[in-house]
């Protein structure tokens, strides 16, 4: 072992290195370092965590990508399209895709015997996936779909259950607007289960029954939709696949991503990263601040030993070293604390959600972390070498010690 490490080792974990008049600053640098961390991985981790959720959600209830036809406007009345056996089978063929299903959308009023509320029906096939829905279900069941009958079963939200003051198994009327001069037409349906996104959007718009019954209104052939919702493996992302599929399909349709559909939600999570930039920033600002006035009060304490290294002949070099060695073993011993504390605190929210948050205003009940060990790895790393760099300013202190000074005022 080099005598500085040595020597620093001893300085730093001595009971005269506590007893000192240095021992109580030291402390609450080491501690201000701690909690400086905490707050650096805090960030990241609700950060991520929350932009993972929200977009989990997103493409739990509309796919990574919706293929709908090119010149479609932005109503609840799509042009259909039909699903041929070559489009399924080109589209299958992708091997960036896990699954796709069909659906369409359209307008009407859901009716009680006591009151009415706007809704959009979505009408999905026998093929829909309902796994992704699963988390949603609040109460009842999903609409059992068959691709030879019309399903009256109707899954609506928990929004509109409770305007309505709806229940599993209530006859509820869906009135839907006709071209004039055709009346309006009026379908009787069963409430089957009742569903809790958290995403308003969604849930304050629409109830999920069957396709076939908007085919029906419509006048649609049996294999005419109004879009294709795509979802990919896991690995994937859509930004690096939809180029792909655009190509794919025909010249007609168009293949929309999450963030093109959603892109305000999108922006909105992407201000996260900036405010998590400005965080880091401000604490990595701060803990630097703390090793340089940790750095010089460890050489303010230890000026008489200094001197008595300098007359024993040591040369500046070898006595920084002494002195950052100090400052990163302090350095570590704070981020071993940290990461102690802060993998138990969102740990701890993981699996008990103790903070919870406005579900209204960010799409969740309590707030989601994300732990990514890479991601924890890098802001140690990156940590270290920058608060083991600003060691080296105050270190050049030492320097300008005269030993005839030092050891005479001591």
């Amino acid at each position: 072992m080099k005598y500085e490490l040595f020597v620093a080792r001893k300085v730093i974990f001595s009971r005269d290195a506590s007893k000192s008049v240095a021992g109580p600053i030291l402390r609450i640098s080491m501690w201000s370092i701690v909690l400086g961390f905490i707050v650096m991985l805090v960030s990241i981790a609700s950060s991520t965590g929350l932009q993972k959720e929200i977009q989990r959600k997103v493409v739990s209830l509309q796919g990574n990508a919706v293929v709908s036809k090119f010149n479609q406007n932005a109503s609840y009345e799509p042009a259909p399209f039909a699903t041929t056996d070559s489009l399924i089978m080109d589209l299958n063929k992708m091997p960036q895709i896990e699954h796709i299903q069909a659906y369409s959308t359209k307008a009407g009023v859901l009716k009680t015997q006591d009151d009415f509320e706007g809704i959009v029906l979505k009408g999905v096939d026998q093929n829909y996936q309902w796994t992704e829905f699963k988390d949603y279900l609040h109460e009842g069941d999903f609409p059992n779909l068959q691709a030879d009958s019309r399903s009256d079963k109707l899954l609506v939200s928990k929004y509109h259950a409770d305007r309505l003051n709806l229940a599993v198994g209530d006859k509820v009327l869906l009135y839907f607007l006709q071209p004039p001069p055709r009346k309006p037409r009026r379908i009787p349906f069963h409430i089957s289960g009742i569903y809790h996104s958290g995403m308003e959007q969604f849930d304050q718009v629409y109830a999920v029954g069957d396709l076939n019954q908007i085919r029906r209104l419509n006048k649609w052939e049996d294999n005419e939709v109004g879009g294709i919702e795509v979802f990919l493996k896991k690995g994937h992302k859509i930004e690096e696949v939809n180029g792909e599929l655009n190509a794919t399909i025909p010249f007609d349709l168009i293949s929309r991503s999450a963030r093109q559909l959603n892109p305000q939600m999108y922006e909105w999570l992407d201000l996260f990263d900036l405010n998590v930039i400005v965080i880091l920033a401000i604490m990595i600002a701060i803990a630097s601040v703390n090793m340089i006035t940790v750095l010089l009060i460890l050489i303010l304490d230890r000026t008489h030993m200094i001197g008595v290294f300098k007359a024993l002949g040591s040369r500046n070099l070898g006595i920084q070293k002494i002195f950052i060695f100090q400052g990163a073993l302090l350095l570590a011993r704070a981020l071993f604390l940290a990461n102690i504390i802060g993998v138990g605190i969102l740990l701890i929210q993981k699996y008990f959600g103790l903070v919870k948050l406005d579900e209204a205003s960010y799409y969740v009940h309590a707030a989601p972390v994300f732990i990514d060990p890479m991601a924890i790895l890098y802001l140690n790393l990156g940590t270290l070498i920058i608060c083991f760099t600003v060691l080296l300013v105050p270190s050049f202190v030492i320097s300008g010690i005269r030993p005839a000074k030092s050891l005479r005022f001591s």
